[in-house]
C-alpha cells in the first residue's frame, strides 16, 4: 500500500462531497473482487466524464508539445492537432469497445461515463470534443510562441515534464519529517 497523502484536490474533495471522498479514497474496490459492488465501485472510479477527458486529452497534448520540444523537434501546430485527433478517436473507439465489458479486463483503458451508461449523444460528439480540445491546444501553442516558452525548454540545463508523483525520485520536500509530494506539470532549471 503506497504511503498516505495529502492533495489540496483530497482536501477540496473531503469539504465538498464526503460521499465522494469515501468512494474515491476509502473503499477498496477491485476489478476482480467476489463482491458485485465492490467490482461496480472499481469501474466507477475508472470512468471519466466527457468534459475531464477532454481535459486530459488537452494535457496530454501539451506533454506530447513539452516533450518534442525537450527533445529538439518544434512539431507544427497542425501535427500537434493531427495527433490529438487521432489520439481522441482511438481513445473514443476503445471506449466505446468496452461497454458493459468487465472492468478488469480494460485496467488502464480509458472508458467514458457517457458511453457505458448510454447517455445519448449527438452523431457528431466526437467532433465537437475534438474542437473544443483542438481550440484549447492553438490557445496554448500561440502562448507558448509568445513568451518563447519552447525555446526555453530546448535550452534549460535540466527539464521535468511531469516526473512521477511516487516512489524516492518524486518531487517535493521535507517539512518536521513529513515528505510533501508536489505534481508536477513542467520544470526548467536554467
Amino acid at each position: 500500500m503506497p504511503p498516505f497523502t495529502w492533495s489540496i484536490s483530497r482536501d477540496g474533495i473531503l469539504h465538498s462531497c464526503e460521499r465522494r471522498y469515501y468512494f474515491q479514497y476509502l473503499v477498496t474496490a477491485r476489478y476482480n473482487s467476489k463482491k458485485p459492488l465492490s467490482r461496480e465501485i472499481a469501474l466507477l472510479k475508472q470512468l471519466k466524464s466527457i468534459p475531464a477527458w477532454e481535459g486530459d486529452c488537452f494535457h496530454t497534448a501539451g506533454k506530447y508539445w513539452a516533450t518534442a520540444q525537450r527533445s529538439g523537434r518544434n512539431p507544427s501546430k497542425q501535427n500537434i492537432l493531427d495527433w490529438l485527433r487521432k489520439e481522441m478517436s482511438r481513445q473514443w473507439q476503445q471506449s466505446l469497445s468496452l461497454v458493459g465489458q468487465n472492468a478488469s479486463r480494460a485496467e488502464g483503458s480509458c472508458r467514458l461515463f457517457e458511453h457505458e451508461y448510454g447517455v445519448e449523444l449527438p452523431a457528431n460528439q466526437l467532433e465537437c470534443c475534438v474542437a473544443v480540445t483542438s481550440g484549447w491546444i492553438d490557445s496554448f501553442l500561440a502562448w507558448a510562441e509568445n513568451v518563447g516558452i519552447g525555446a526555453t525548454i530546448r535550452n534549460a540545463r535540466s527539464c521535468w515534464i511531469e516526473p512521477e508523483v511516487f516512489g524516492p525520485n518524486a518531487p517535493g520536500f521535507h517539512m518536521e519529517g513529513q515528505q510533501v509530494v508536489v505534481k508536477v506539470d513542467l520544470a526548467l532549471h536554467h
